[in-house]
This record gives C-alpha cells, structure tokens and sequence, in this order.
C-alpha cells in the first residue's frame, strides 16, 4: 500500500517541492541492464535506500524505477513505473537518484516565468514521460539538452543526405536529434515572395504522432542580397514551395513546428521548441522538411545549419 502510495505521488506531480534548489545525486549503471532485468548495479549507492527505509527512484533514459532493496551497490527495483517504460540500458549510463518528489510528471511552460528554489526545487527538472531536463535560468524556464539513453536502432527512420541522425529510446517512444551544415535549400530564383525547403528526414512507415519538436538553426543567403532577409523557418511534412512569403498559407509547410522569423540570413540561430502533436496515418506523409518563406531582396541559395530534435512515437 505504501508503495502505491508513493508512486501515486509521483505520478501526479506537476511542479517541484517549493524549497531552497538541490541538485540531484547521479550514479551510472556499472554494467549492461537488460529490458527484463529485476537486478541493476549501480557504480555508487550514495542516497540510495529500500522500500523500507523510504522511497528512492532511480531515473535512467526515460525509464523510471523504485528500489525496492539495496545490498552494496546492486539494486532490486520495480521497472517502469510512473508510467513510463521498461527497456535496456547500457552500462555507464547516466542514473539519477531521488525521492519522488525529486521528479515531475508535466513539463513548465518553456520561457515562462520562473524563481529557482521556489519553482524548481531540484535541478534538473527532469519530466518522467518524456525524460526532458528543465531549468530556471534567468527567471525564465529553459529546456536542458541533456541527450538520453539509449542509442537505438529499432524502428528509427532515415536521414537524408548531408543530415546525421542520432536515435535514442526505446524502439516505439523516439528522440531524434538531427544535426546538418550548410544544407543547400531550393534556390530562391528571384526578387519576390518565394517558398524555399529541403528534406532532412523520413519517419518510419505505420502510424506516427510527432509529439514535439525543437529547432536551433541558422540560415544563410550566398552573396549579398539576402543577408538581411528574415524568412520565416519551420518544419512541415511537406517541401515549401510557390509564391508565398509566410509558411501560414499551407498547413503542411509548418505542421511539425510553427514558422519562426529568423533574425537575418547570415548565420544567427533561430531558436524555437513547440509540443503541439501531429498525427501521420499510415498512408500519411512521413517526411520531414526544413521549410523556409520570405519576399526576397534577391536571387541567392540559401543554406541551414544547425540541430533538430524530434519527438515522436510509432503506433504500430
């Protein structure tokens, strides 16, 4: 009952305790845990207890875990708990250690107001579900890139050329993060309202839902003419294109993530993260576009840098 107890809390934690910040205690795994496994070894122990002593979470690539003993460094626990799910973990992985109020259930709102100590009670912030790290920083919430664990291969999708995907999670729950520089969009032909984009990703077949996204990219324009351009950037399930300068005007053009203004095109980062879901049927479009719009001062090529996360998971 007790243990029911405790894990109801958790669950239904949506922000952390109001008292002075303290940073959480990690560990790693010393060795290899499989998905079945009833038994992890930890490197360190410290502030790790049993059931009997009160609740310790152990928290590892979105895998949550009560201790339900511990003898030296190797742990029993119960996995998956929380609602969040059962998988490997490779040895050496992070392992976060804390009671469970240490963890939360719902993330902040990104760039709302914030006190560290008062609305962040343990940093990181880390968010069960969806195993994202959050922070007060500067009086605003901030989303920490901490990459999780672990590197999968399982139902992964495919890059395409000049992107380098990264995959981690647990073959059905995914985060890619999606690295790229200097990616060559469509040209921009003349001077005049022009819809530019490129691929630079395709989900795997089956029923999807994009749960999330983030993007810091900076956009580049050869020569002259473009530098002071601020086209709108975001992503969408289909290549922009036409004579438009918003991505607004077609739905697809910005599905994944809204069109943001970038400040110019000689490089400086538009960063931007939204969490507003998007389900792709199985006879949907599963591909991903860096998609671009703006009244051109002039002709040039226009090329991205930077990093895209996605969120998603395969329904199949």
């Amino acid at each position: 009952m007790k243990s029911i107890l405790k894990l109801s809390l958790l669950v239904a934690l949506t922000a952390l305790l109001a008292l002075g910040q303290t940073s959480l205690t990690s560990t790693t795994f010393s060795s290899a845990v499989a998905a079945g496994d009833e038994y992890v070894n930890l490197t360190s122990a410290t502030g790790v207890t049993g059931r009997g002593s009160g609740a310790t979470i152990l928290y590892s690539g979105q895998e949550a875990m009560e201790v339900i003993s511990i003898s030296s460094t190797r742990a029993r626990v119960q996995r998956g708990i929380a609602g969040s799910r059962q998988h490997a973990h490779a040895s050496g992985a992070t392992v976060y250690v804390g009671a469970p109020g240490a963890f939360a259930n719902i993330a902040p709102p990104l760039g709302g107001a914030c006190t560290a100590g008062t609305n962040q009670g343990y940093s990181p912030m880390i968010v069960v579900p969806t195993g994202r790290h959050y922070e007060c920083e500067g009086s605003l919430w901030v989303e920490v890139n901490i990459e999780p664990d672990p590197l999968v291969t399982a139902n992964v999708g495919t890059a395409a050329t000049g992107v380098t995907a990264v995959e981690y999670g647990d073959g059905r729950r995914h985060i890619t993060k999606l690295t790229f520089t200097l990616l060559t969009m469509t040209p921009v032909t003349a001077a005049d309202a022009e819809a530019t984009g490129i691929l630079i990703y395709t989900l795997p077949a089956g029923a999807v839902v994009v749960n999330s996204a983030s993007m810091s990219v900076g956009v580049y324009g050869s020569g002259t003419d473009c530098d002071a351009d601020t086209p709108e950037v975001g992503l969408g399930t289909v290549t922009a294109s036409g004579d438009t300068a918003i991505l607004s005007g077609t739905a697809t053009f910005e599905s994944i993530l809204t069109g943001t203004a970038a400040t110019n095109c000689t490089g400086t980062v538009t960063l931007v993260t939204v969490s507003q879901g998007l389900g792709v049927e199985t006879a949907g479009a599963h591909t991903v576009y860096l998609n671009s719009a703006d009244t051109w001062a002039g002709i040039c090529t226009i090329t991205a840098t930077g990093t895209v996360w996605l969120e998603w998971t395969l329904l199949d």
